[in-house]
């Protein structure tokens, strides 16, 4: 079992990675990383050699911090990728190649959560799916302000002009919740024809 430092009390990212189905061999991406990784380091351990875990962040710092410590714990299955989500077509990962995209704790951070979510849905294959976690709609001590808060009715919303379909709900924990969607099969995802991007 994976463990690093302070920050995973609140959530248990193998319980919900498992959830998913993650196994040997999966592309899976973690948007919205951090420098500690929750998501990345237990996906590495669960897709193995054969498999690719993206870590993406807008904060350079951050990416530096994770980059070390997977060459430190020779997670050579780790990428750190930076982007803004934010602009369609900027993130450098082959476009319909991923099987899991995680967004924890990130989508209520967005200014442009629409533009966000087309970036997701370009990078996930058909029959792909998205995991995104977020705080419950309530007042609690931690987390962001209610009005920053989305709860399950808000994604369904911002995800409805997608071709996906929702596969599951649940409790990630005494003070999230979790939805994952699902890219339909058969979708054509566009083409970017250009990308401006700059590199880690």
């Amino acid at each position: 079992m994976w463990h690093l430092g302070r920050g995973t009390e609140l959530l248990d990212p193998q319980e919900l990675l498992g959830r998913v189905g993650v196994c040997s061999g999966w592309h899976v991406a973690d948007a919205g990383c951090g420098s500690l990784g929750h998501f990345v380091f237990p996906a590495a351990q669960m897709v193995g050699a054969e498999g690719k875990v993206y870590a993406i962040d807008v904060q350079r710092p951050a990416l530096k911090a994770l980059e070390k410590t997977a060459r430190n714990f020779q997670r050579w299955n780790v990428h750190p990728i930076w982007s803004d989500l934010e602009r369609v077509g900027s993130t450098r990962i082959p476009q319909a190649s991923l099987d899991l995209v995680v967004l924890a704790n990130t989508l209520h951070t967005a200014q442009d959560r629409p533009s966000m979510l087309q970036e997701i849905m370009r990078l996930l294959r058909p029959g792909g799916s998205v995991m995104i976690v977020e705080w419950n709609k309530q007042e609690t001590p931690l987390g962001p302000p209610l009005n920053d808060r989305l709860a399950f009715e808000d994604l369904q919303a911002y995800l409805s002009e997608h071709p996906i379909r929702w596969t599951d709900q649940f409790e990630a924990g005494d003070h999230h919740h979790a939805a994952v969607f699902q890219k339909e099969e058969g979708e054509i995802t566009p083409t970017i024809l250009s990308v401006s991007h700059i590199s880690l």
